[in-house]
This record gives C-alpha cells, sequence and structure tokens, in this order.
C-alpha cells in the first residue's frame, strides 16, 4: 500500500506529549498552526470543515531537507516520517476534565504514529491514573476493538536537553547550590533511559555535556556548575543557547525531543532573538519548557512555550519542585501507532484517552492510495 506522504529519509521515534490544548495552551508561536481546541467531545465521525489544519511549518511537518539517517543509527523505536503532503493531518483538539498536546505525528510505513501527554488541568501537572487501557480508536465513527492493529507505549525514547544559566547573577543571588540541587533532583526523576545534554550560558554558551545514559557524567557536570569569571560570566546570551542547543538533536536519533530552559536574567548579548529561538525549536521538533527565577523576561518565556510549561519563583530555594514538576511531566509520554485496514480515500479516526468520567481526545484526517 502507498501512502501519500514525502518520500525523504528523515526518521523520528514516534512518542506522544498530551499538554494543554483545550484551553488554547501551547507555544503562542505555533498558535496559528495548531489545532482548534473546543470544550466539549465531538460526537463520533463529525467532521469539523472549521477546525483549523497544522500548516507546513507546524511540529509534525517540518521539512528535515534531504538528511538521511546514519547508516549506525539503531532502531531502537517507532520511526516515522513528517507529513508535508496532507495526507495526515490533526484536525481537531478537544477536552473534557483532561488536557492534550499532540506534540508530533507522522507516517511509519503503513502506520500512522503520534506523539502525546495528558495533563490534568487544574494542577497543570501529568494526568495520574492513564494507562494503555485508558484509549480507545474509531475509525469513520465505528469504534475499534481488539482486532484493530494499534499499540499503546509509555514514556519512550526520551531525549532532553538542559539549558542553564550560569551568569554571575545565578550566584549573586545565591541560587547557584539551589540550582545545582534542583537539576539533580530532575535527572533524579527522569526515566534512566533518557537521554540528556547539558548546555550551560552567560556571555557565550558551551556543551557541558552532550547527549548521554551515562549518569557519572550527567552528575559530575551537574556538581561542577559554576558560573565563568570575569566578562564571560556578565552577561546573559538566552536566545543564542537555545539556538545552540537545538541544533544538539540535528545528529541525535529520534525520540521525544524535550528542552528546559533555566535562566534568572534577560537576554542582554542579542546573539539571537526570541523569534530565531521559537523557529529553531519548530525546526528542531522539540518541546521547551521554561524556568525562571526572579527578573525574568516572563512574557517572552512564555511565548516560547506556553503557559503549561512555563514556572517561575523569585525564591531560589523553591527552584527544585519547580524542576522536579518538569521531569514528572517528561516521565509521563505515550507512543500510539495505528494502523488502517482501508486501501484507498479519505477517512477519519478518533483517538480518545478516558479516566473515570473525564476524557481527552483528538480527530485525524488521513489518505490513502
Amino acid at each position: 500500500m502507498k501512502r501519500l506522504f514525502t518520500a525523504f529519509g528523515f526518521i523520528c521515534s514516534a512518542c506522544l506529549t498530551l499538554a494543554a490544548c483545550s484551553d488554547g495552551d501551547g507555544p503562542a508561536w505555533a498558535d496559528d498552526q495548531s489545532h482548534d481546541s473546543d470544550s466539549a467531545a465531538p460526537e463520533s465521525g463529525d467532521s469539523q470543515d472549521s477546525a483549523s489544519d497544522r500548516n507546513d511549518s507546524a511540529i509534525g511537518q517540518v521539512d528535515s531537507g534531504d538528511s538521511q539517517p546514519s547508516e549506525n543509527q539503531e532502531d531502537s523505536g517507532v520511526n516515522f516520517s513528517p507529513v508535508k503532503d496532507g495526507s495526515l493531518k490533526i484536525e481537531k483538539v478537544w477536552g473534557q476534565g483532561l488536557e492534550i498536546e499532540v506534540d508530533d505525528y507522522g507516517w511509519n510505513g503503513d502506520d500512522m504514529c503520534f506523539r502525546l501527554s495528558l495533563i490534568d488541568p487544574e494542577t497543570h501537572e501529568s494526568a495520574e491514573g492513564i494507562d494503555q487501557n485508558s484509549f480507545s480508536f474509531a475509525e469513520n465513527g465505528s469504534p475499534l476493538g481488539s482486532e484493530a492493529l494499534y499499540s499503546v507505549e509509555h514514556a519512550k525514547d526520551l531525549r532532553v536537553v538542559l539549558v542553564l544559566d550560569l551568569s554571575q547573577s545565578v550566584r549573586e543571588a545565591g541560587a547557584l547550590e539551589p540550582l545545582r540541587t534542583a537539576v539533580s533532583a530532575l535527572y533524579d526523576s527522569l526515566p534512566r533511559a533518557a537521554h540528556v545534554a547539558i548546555v550551560g550560558f552567560a556571555t557565550d554558551h558551551r556543551l557541558l555535556v552532550p547527549f548521554t545514559t551515562d549518569s557519572s557524567k550527567i552528575t559530575s557536570a551537574i556538581e561542577n556548575l559554576a558560573p565563568p569569571e570575569s566578562r564571560a560570566g556578565q552577561f546573559t546570551n538566552l536566545w543564542g543557547a537555545v539556538v545552540e542547543a537545538s541544533k544538539l538533536f540535528d545528529d541525535a536519533e529520534d525520540g521525544a525531543r524535550r528542552l528546559i530552559v533555566f535562566t534568572d536574567g534577560r537576554d542582554n548579548v542579542a546573539e539571537k532573538n526570541l523569534t530565531e529561538a521559537a523557529e529553531a525549536l519548530i525546526q528542531a521538533r522539540v518541546t521547551p519548557y521554561a524556568i525562571g527565577l526572579g527578573d525574568i523576561d516572563a512574557s517572552a518565556l512564555r511565548s516560547l512555550t506556553g503557559e503549561s510549561r512555563f514556572s517561575e519563583t523569585s525564591d531560589p530555594n523553591k527552584l527544585e519542585p519547580l524542576f522536579t514538576d518538569v521531569a514528572a511531566r517528561l516521565a509521563e509520554q505515550w507512543t500510539l501507532t495505528y494502523t488502517t485496514p482501508k486501501r484507498q480515500g479519505t477517512h477519519t479516526l478518533d483517538i480518545t484517552a478516558s479516566r473515570n468520567q473525564e476524557q481527552a481526545g483528538f480527530k485525524v484526517i488521513f489518505t490513502v492510495k
């Protein structure tokens, strides 16, 4: 069966992250390309003509050029090709008591693949009580049973880059040791198989640890976090660091891509700007989180991440719970794959997650030929 999708070789592992979309809560820079959000669940098979579709710059449809997978790349997860031809698109996202965000989606041969997370709208944290049996599928409005070819996997193929402000103001605010403690707590809360990298920045940015699963390397880097001396530590190259950190995903095997930025200030180097940082994250297909301390540009950080993925405090000793909250979100990810029996035509697929009387889901329109 031949799918209508772009035949370039960029390969990604399919994981899903469900976050606060039902109230329009997503990256502000993606507002024009995100899904419509409704407070009520759609009726099965009910097509919404007014629902907006992702455009070509949306996370599921980034043009990755002519890059090819490395011959040494391990086939360690579900890989998929981002969609460029409209053969697979999210038409509508909805929630009732739960919130959902679809971070990535595409084709893996004949399979549709999605990357999701579910969020409790009251706490803005990962929804508890979700398991593989919480998900259901309906094609063209007809519920699918055990005979359907689909799979649901949890916390798979996670890659995280920590982008940490190490300007001298962090030390002057008495935040250096609390930052080390908070980052260590976050790392300890991540799945052991997670690949983690660390970038530090002040006037310049530097790679402290490339992607690794070696806990000794990460622990050593955290213990040695410190501002550079003299002018090198006096300024804040925030957006330049985000752009540089996003490049780490260029050579990385694909998986759920997350970037966590911490800062206690505002960018005053102007190597890059907010728009360039946001575009770099879109191109790398990365979901960002931000944690701020003290006098920060909260509006800019919110526009980068969306409300639910931004947090701040004026107290360095309150950094740890903010970092561990993010870690909990990262650990609660879902990978969904579905194989349709259809051989041609345009069809709909509804995916729903349920917890007691609460539900969230999304509608997919797909074309096979």
